[in-house]
């Protein structure tokens, strides 16, 4: 399986700690396709239904049906993680351009680059 940038996957994460995703949950590809096509790894963002107390700037808000995904929710720029290609499930859908413009500017906040 090739992975491309922007698209949102359902994942089977590790098990995690703390406040670490966990579980059957959506994330988005952010590694670029390049990497994507030469490594068996590729680096996704969480992506949370989870409430927040206000909206980051390492955060993008989407709405129900955005992505194939079925409740509102937010991708986590702050919760990177690399994982084996093989972890990806089923593919719920792709963000639209200009939202994958909005991860890019929160991965730039998050990484300040």
């Amino acid at each position: 399986m090739t992975c491309r940038r922007g698209e949102v996957y359902w994942v089977d994460w590790p098990e995690g700690r703390g406040s670490e995703q966990r579980g059957r949950r959506p994330a988005l590809v952010v590694q670029n396709d390049r990497g994507n096509r030469s490594s068996p790894t590729t680096v996704l963002a969480a992506i949370s239904s989870a409430p927040l107390p206000r909206v980051y700037p390492f955060t993008v808000l989407l709405e129900a049906g955005e992505a194939g995904l079925p409740i509102p929710c937010h991708v986590n720029c702050a919760h990177l993680m690399t994982v084996d290609q093989g972890r990806l499930r089923e593919r719920a859908g792709d963000l639209s351009p200009d939202k994958v413009r909005e991860v890019q500017e929160a991965l730039r906040y998050e990484l300040d680059l």
